[in-house]
């Protein structure tokens, strides 16, 4: 269910750049990964290259906590990626209908070429909630400005931290996280 909602809210986005989605599965056994699968054999037609659906086992890295799981799932993923952008979701997470989000995210990063990432707002609600008025919003230190660039001084010191699901990145295909932080690509590192 959440899976599904999250794919079809990206799907929703009608993107205008070519874009590929890539759905890591970590043995679970609500039939995730089969879904992923279905998702993968549809032909939905505009910008979207692809669906890949892969499953991993974050057992061998031997986690101590859920979120070095999904560190786990995320390294899974990551070298399947060929785009020049990544944007990390959580089956969980999904988009308002008519999201512009990535668009706005990728003009931001081609305008600014010596931006690493371009960051949104996001809500927060509470689990199977799906009344978005009831969201509280994630805070930001002090009131952004659209558009705005932050030095990564400013970023870092006052505490600019996200959920992963409100970043858009660059991707280094020279640099492979799973080398630089071990099975532990979790949100923080993802932000900072």
């Amino acid at each position: 269910e959440d899976l599904c909602r999250c794919l079809d809210s990206i799907l929703a986005m009608n993107l205008s750049f070519p874009y590929e989605i890539i759905v890591s599965d970590d043995r679970s056994t609500d039939g995730s990964y089969e879904l992923a699968q279905e998702y993968a054999q549809k032909d939905f037609g505009s910008n979207l290259l692809k669906i890949v659906a892969l499953q991993c086992n974050s057992d061998a890295c031997h986690p101590a906590n859920n979120s070095q799981r999904s560190g786990y799932n995320r390294c899974n993923a990551y070298p399947h990626a060929r785009g020049k952008y990544i944007a990390h979701v959580d089956a969980d997470d999904y988009f308002r209908p008519n999201a512009v989000v990535y668009e706005r995210q990728v003009a931001a990063l081609e305008a600014h070429p010596e931006c690493a990432l371009a960051m949104s707002n996001c809500l927060s609600i509470a689990e199977h909630e799906t009344d978005l008025s009831k969201g509280e919003p994630w805070p930001f230190p002090r009131k952004m400005m659209d558009g705005e660039v932050i030095e990564q001084e400013e970023f870092i010191r006052k505490d600019f931290f996200r959920l992963n699901q409100c970043f858009m990145q660059r991707r280094n295909p020279n640099s492979d996280p799973v080398a630089l932080y071990g099975k532990r690509y979790v949100d923080s590192v993802i932000t900072y």
